[in-house]
Order: structure tokens, then C-alpha cells, then sequence
């Protein structure tokens, strides 16, 4: 069992969440902390200012900032998995993402792109017992000429147990809260006018169609679940069902981060680990791969 080192001190200075050098482009720079297989920052060069400009919220915690993975569930478990034989149940957002694990760089050579890899000799032994399964789950992250990212999760069943997952990707975008009730989508049923931002932020599930277009104020931003072509996925091929809305209320010293909004890429919603999982057989392979994109300013537009 690999020791599990220390996460990073939530007090400390927020640039110090990167704890490898960007992997870059010329348009694009992304942050990773491959301990938690966490993209940390990205940043997308204005093509009208020549200035690189920070997309993802970097908050007072690593939990709060940039994209956290998922694994191997996004909701809470609801109740004690079959195998666990009275261990507990999972954690909501399972433990890939927090102290419980420790992902290993797999490959570094090319630039633009960095492998990490989670297996169950570097989990904690409460997350093996809660989780006892044996699988091998690897993030791509990658940065493209034009600056866009990409974020492939792979997960592998390499026990004789069949093994359930309903993983996902926790995005916390950067947005003035003050400027949030302009916010415009596509996503069926998301209006951010009718939201109480202050004292009732969403934490809402729509459907995920392939695609969603995300305008901020300052920017927009495009999430798509394509192919290793990079091309879109078929509906019948699609894998993430699910885009929730999330963010915190104003007030509570205890939770200080307002300036972003979540949109979360989840495979399945609430509940359904333990009600409706993805079920892997020996040596079955699941995939899911996001693509990001950033304009600025005016460069796309939403019908309001």
C-alpha cells in the first residue's frame, strides 16, 4: 500500500494548487495535482487581448477549484455496496478525489498532455473495504492548439467480481456571483433569472443531450462528450446522462466560495450507484471523454 501523503493546506496560497508544471500549448495552459487526479487551472489565451485568461474557479479549497474527479460515484452511494460485508457506505462524490487516494503519473512525455492512474493499492484501506473491487481508472487531460481541453476518464474491470460505477466530473466554473443571474444555456429547463443565487443556489440535474453551451458575461463555454476522433457522440454512444447545476449560498464563513458556478458532467444521476449502476464484467472498459472550449466576450452567442 502506497503512503497516502498529505493534501494540500486549505489556508494556503491558492496558486499553489498546481503541482505539476502546465501542460501548454500555444493557446491553452491547464494545472494539474496528479496526487488526486485533479485538473486545478486552465487558462485559454484572448485572441483579441494576446492574454491568457483564467476559465476555471480557483477557490479556498482543492475541492472548490478546477475540475475534480469523480470516482467511482457522483451522488451519494445510497447505502452500503453488496461487497462491502458491513464496512459503510461511499462518500458522495466517492473518494477519488480526497485524501483517500493517491494517482499516479502513468505518462508525461508528450507537452501537451499528462496520464494519471488510480488502482486499489493506492487508496486508503477504509476506501478498499467500503469499495472493494479491483479496477484501474486512468484521467487523460489534454490541451489542444486552439486551447480547448480534454478530460477522459477510463475505468477497467480487472477482478472476476462484476463491479458497479456511476462516475462523473465536478467543472466549478469562474463567475461573479453578482453577474450569475445572466448566465444563458441551452440546457433544457436551466433558467438562471429565476434563481436565488444569495440564500438557494441550484443543485439540479437536467438532462445532457451531448452538447451544452455555457454564456458568462465574460465568456462562454462549450462542453461536449465526443469520440477519441474527437468527433460528437452518437446519442446511443453518449455516457453522460446528466449536467448539474451547483454552487453555494452567500454568508456562510464556513463555505466562502460564491464567485463560481458547477456544471457537473455526471454518467447517471442521484442514487444510482446503489439503484441503477453501470455494471463492468471482468476486464469490461467504460470511457467518458469531455471536451472543453472557451471564447470570449461576444465571439458566441445564446439567443436570450
Amino acid at each position: 500500500m502506497t503512503e497516502l501523503a498529505p493534501g494540500p493546506n486549505p489556508d494556503a496560497d491558492r496558486k499553489n494548487f498546481d503541482r505539476l508544471p502546465p501542460i501548454e500549448s500555444p493557446n491553452g495552459k491547464i494545472g494539474v495535482d496528479p496526487q488526486r487526479g485533479h485538473v486545478t487551472s486552465w487558462e485559454v489565451k484572448n485572441p483579441d487581448t494576446g492574454t491568457f485568461v483564467p476559465v476555471l474557479y480557483v477557490g479556498s479549497e482543492l475541492k472548490r477549484t478546477g475540475i475534480p474527479n469523480l470516482f467511482p460515484n457522483y451522488d451519494e452511494s445510497g447505502g452500503e455496496l453488496p461487497d462491502a460485508e458491513g464496512q459503510g457506505e461511499l462518500d458522495t462524490h466517492g473518494f477519488g478525489r480526497d485524501k483517500h487516494s493517491n494517482w499516479i503519473v502513468i505518462e508525461q512525455s508528450d507537452p501537451r498532455k499528462v496520464v494519471m492512474q488510480l488502482t486499489p493499492e493506492n487508496i486508503s484501506a477504509e476506501a478498499r473495504a467500503k469499495y472493494p473491487y479491483d479496477f484501474e481508472t486512468t484521467l487523460e487531460v489534454a490541451v489542444a492548439e486552439d486551447g480547448s481541453m480534454t478530460h477522459t476518464m477510463t475505468v477497467k474491470n480487472k477482478g472476476d467480481k462484476p463491479m458497479p460505477i456511476a462516475p462523473g466530473t465536478h467543472a466549478n466554473w469562474a463567475s461573479r456571483h453578482d453577474q450569475k443571474r445572466s448566465i444563458k444555456t441551452d440546457i433544457e429547463g436551466f433558467d438562471a433569472e429565476t434563481i436565488d443565487w444569495d440564500n438557494d443556489p441550484p443543485d439540479t440535474e437536467y438532462d445532457f443531450y451531448g452538447k451544452a453551451v455555457i454564456a458568462m458575461p465574460d465568456k462562454t463555454i462549450t462542453i461536449e462528450e465526443i469520440n477519441e476522433d474527437g468527433s460528437p457522440k452518437e446519442p446511443d454512444e453518449r455516457v453522460v446522462e446528466k449536467i448539474v447545476a451547483w454552487s453555494q449560498p452567500v454568508g456562510n464563513p464556513e463555505k466562502p466560495d460564491v464567485d463560481f458556478v458547477a456544471f457537473e458532467q455526471v454518467s447517471l444521476g442521484k442514487g444510482a450507484l446503489k439503484e441503477r449502476p453501470i455494471i463492468l464484467k471482468k476486464d469490461e472498459v467504460w470511457k467518458m471523454k469531455v471536451k472543453y472550449s472557451a471564447t470570449f466576450n461576444s465571439s458566441t452567442q445564446l439567443a436570450a
